[in-house]
């Protein structure tokens, strides 16, 4: 028995309207300032640390790195601000589960094929979504072929299942962690849950 089989609530199908509580929206603050510092500080941090261990390890003098770790900043920089750029502008749409399976990619690195967990969602303008994740599969675990979603792009785990009654579990829209579906706020970040 798994471990949110202990308790059912009763959920009827539907999405959440608690995305629009103060609460839902102060979470949601929260989270995307928490984003935006965490993506600042590993950008900011990664070049020089980067720079360092390439130093160490290549007995390259450290002015000569400088240069390319000012290029390398400024890409990570760029990326950052991207990122951050799609994720506040990302409109939220709804669309259907219509195939999941599990792929392959040979690394780059190493002639070691990758399992890659891949699933597909058809949005209601009929364009295609592939969602693809490799050592974690949080999004593949939790949706299954014909179930309805609505992608939010602000949170962090981005996709709500219309019809919750015949879970065991939900995913915590903030720190993705799995959580009972009886509970109505997170019991590892203490944010509300969407249900």
């Amino acid at each position: 028995m798994s471990t949110f089989e202990t308790s059912h609530a009763t959920i009827q199908p539907g999405y959440s309207t608690r995305i629009n509580s103060p609460e839902f929206q102060l979470a949601m603050k929260s989270s995307n300032k928490t984003f935006a510092i965490t993506s600042l500080l590993t950008a900011l941090l990664l070049a020089p640390l980067l720079m360092l261990a390439v130093s160490f390890f290549s007995k390259e003098p450290i002015q000569n790195l400088i240069i390319p770790g000012l290029f390398v900043e400024l890409v990570i920089l760029i990326f950052v601000a991207v990122s951050a750029v799609k994720r506040a502008a990302g409109k939220t749409w709804d669309g259907e589960v219509i195939e999941q399976f599990i792929d392959h990619e040979l690394t780059k690195d190493s002639d070691r094929n990758d399992e890659v967990y891949v699933t597909v969602i058809r949005k209601e303008s009929g364009k295609k979504f592939k969602h693809k994740e490799h050592t974690l599969h949080p999004v593949f675990d939790y949706l299954e072929t014909g179930d309805e979603v609505r992608y939010h792009p602000k949170l962090n785990f981005p996709f709500e299942k219309y019809d919750k009654s015949a879970d065991s579990y939900l995913v915590c829209p903030f720190c993705c962690t799995k959580q009972d579906i009886s509970a109505d706020s997170c019991a590892n970040c203490k944010k509300p849950l969407l249900k």
